[in-house]
């Protein structure tokens, strides 16, 4: 894993290193007068790193650091949505995994969220806008 200390309060976008597609909060922006609701879907998109592919890392704890919990297959091929930040439950809790540097590219990392032990992934890794 990357050292949480270097990236708590960071802005990242998380862009697929396979597809060139970004993770983007499906309609989501500061500059329109309200937020997104919760629930609103995050999906792949072409990468224009406005606000709706920013993602800013909070560091919340370091117990069990790099021991996700085991996973379910009913956890798999759910979708990922943006809701309103809290840190009640784990449902919000993510692994930063190190996968390398790479020149032109820069840091890849691998997403997993804390509960259901699965990753971000673009299905089947189309690049197709949605």
């Amino acid at each position: 894993m990357i050292d949480s200390q270097s990236l708590s309060g960071r802005t990242v976008a998380f862009v697929n290193f396979g597809t060139g597609t970004a993770m983007d909060l499906s309609g989501g922006s500061k500059t329109s007068q309200n937020s997104p609701p919760n629930g609103t879907p995050c999906i792949g998109y072409q990468p224009h790193l406005n606000e709706s592919q920013q993602w800013k890392l909070v560091k919340w704890k370091d117990d069990d650091l790099g021991v996700p919990s085991s996973g379910s297959r009913t956890s798999w091929q759910l979708g990922i949505t943006g809701w309103q930040y809290s840190t009640f439950g784990c449902h919000q809790d993510w692994y930063i995994n190190l996968v390398g540097v790479f020149r032109g590219n820069g840091t890849v990392v691998k997403p997993q969220t804390c509960g259901p032990n699965t990753f971000v992934d673009l299905r089947y890794g189309s690049s197709d806008n949605g």
